[in-house]
């Protein structure tokens, strides 16, 4: 269950339906000769974005996909956070604390795989470990700081537990991340997609995006390549 992606966690990527490199670059070039480089005018809607809080989806290819996470954790001073590794964690110490065999919560998990049915007694173990996430995630901010944004990457459980804790997770961190008063101040989800420029999804579960001018940012290409290439911070 930890070595491999849940199946239909990943998303396919067709290049025919995606514009080219070259004609971002082109129209990019055409910008910065306006004086409004978009690399820019993103990074200081992030750099916004980063000291204002609040909830924040951001979108980009599913190919550029490595790396970008530890990039965006490095340039912007947010605290990554793996929400794949974090769900199994819980999982394993689940079935250690009441003794059930890992290899029965695989073999339900197999045959949720095959039929789309979750098990009763499966999805009691996801609702769990979703709280335990969630308290996790909470517990996590709180103690990097009043101003912490976290930046949630790695998700595909939580869409593929969706309709047992998934589902609840994911909204109790963005309203949480939505009130000045809670913790944490901002949360951030790092969303591969096929076209980055439609609505947001995680593995087909539509993310909820209140405002579209504050709460979605598109990761462009050229704007994934020079953050990717930037030597790390030491």
């Amino acid at each position: 269950m930890e070595s491999a992606e849940p199946p239909g966690s990943r998303l396919g990527l067709s290049s025919s339906v995606l514009p080219s490199t070259g004609s971002l670059y082109a129209a990019a070039q055409g910008r910065i000769a306006e004086g409004r480089d978009p690399r820019e005018v993103l990074s200081a809607r992030l750099g916004e974005a980063r000291r204002r809080g609040g909830f924040v989806a951001l979108t980009l290819k599913g190919a550029e996909l490595p790396g970008t996470a530890r990039a965006l954790a490095e340039r912007f001073e947010v605290t990554g956070v793996p929400l794949n590794t974090l769900f199994l964690d819980a999982l394993k110490e689940l079935a250690e604390e009441q003794s059930v065999r890992r290899q029965a919560l695989l073999k339900a998990d197999a045959k949720f795989t095959v039929t789309g049915l979750l098990g009763a007694a499966l999805a009691s173990y996801t609702r769990s470990a979703a709280e335990r996430v969630r308290r996790r995630v909470v517990d996590l901010a709180e103690r990097s700081g009043p101003r912490t944004v976290l930046l949630a990457h790695e998700a595909g459980l939580i869409a593929r537990y969706w309709e047992a804790g998934g589902r609840e997770l994911l909204a109790a961190l963005q309203q949480a991340a939505r009130r000045p008063a809670d913790v944490p101040h901002g949360l951030w989800l790092l969303l591969p997609a096929e076209d980055p420029r439609a609505t947001p999804v995680l593995d087909g579960r539509t993310v909820e995006v209140v405002d579209r001018a504050s709460e979605w940012e598109v990761l462009d290409s050229l704007f994934v390549k020079d953050l990717r290439s930037a030597p790390p911070v030491p």
